[in-house]
């Protein structure tokens, strides 16, 4: 073996650990689907769906408790699905600023 001092080793160390982690990363960068390119092509992506959700998935939307998310079950059932997400002002306690504040998060696909 060749006389290294201590720091040259640790200096050789450091060295290989950069390259082992710098091939993982390429490696499972490669391996793996970039966010931005699935965000790309579903805007809906992370909303919820109002015409689909239950009512826990419905709770999970800021600003809707159980009563509105029974709400809006009610009157999906009875009227049908929402065409577009301007349909949910039609829901009592959903139109004005409450509406405003949730829109970015609802989809009605």
């Amino acid at each position: 073996m060749l006389p290294l001092t201590k720091q040259e080793r640790h200096v050789i160390l450091f060295l290989m650990i950069v390259i082992l982690s710098g091939t993982t990363i390429n490696y499972v960068r490669k391996q793996s689907v970039s966010l931005s390119a699935v965000l790309c092509f579903n805007d809906s992506y992370g909303k919820v769906n109002i015409n689909t959700a239950d009512k826990e998935m419905l709770k999970e939307i800021p600003g809707i408790g159980d009563t509105i998310a029974q709400r809006i079950i009610d009157f999906r059932a009875e009227n049908g699905r929402f065409n577009e997400i301007g349909g949910l002002r039609k829901v009592k306690g959903l139109n004005g600023a409450r509406y405003e504040r949730i829109k970015e998060a609802i989809t009605a696909e």
